[in-house]
């Protein structure tokens, strides 16, 4: 099986069609929204993005806000007529590095009464 596209549709018009190029991978598309309790602001967004698993790259196709009303439609596809990418700013791996042991210090202590 070839790996699924991502065709997307704003309002009926396609703006981006995305796809891991990669044996293993991982393809996504996200509505969020959120109202902040810090300054009371909301946003609401659409983000297409994943991750070639092979070589660790993060990839990304769309970030856009949208507003009440805007209809998204999704169309899984084998299409290999793919968007541009956004550029993604890659970690490198002493940051990597040291988020996971942020991480591993901040679990090992909210759990040693567990451990």
């Amino acid at each position: 099986m070839q790996n699924p596209a991502f065709e997307i549709d704003l309002n009926g018009q396609k703006i981006a069609t995305s796809k891991v190029n990669a044996e293993f991978g991982v393809l996504t598309a996200i509505l969020t929204w959120v109202k902040r309790t810090l300054d009371n602001t909301e946003s609401l967004n659409l983000d297409v993005s994943g991750l070639d698993s092979v070589k660790q790259i993060p990839l990304k196709w769309l970030s856009r806000p949208l507003a009440i009303g805007d209809t998204v439609t999704i169309s899984i596809t084998e299409s290999d007529n793919l968007s541009p990418q956004i550029k993604v700013k890659q970690l490198s791996e002493e940051v990597i590095i040291a988020n996971k042991l942020a991480a591993y210090h901040k679990l090992k202590e909210e759990l040693k009464d567990y451990l």
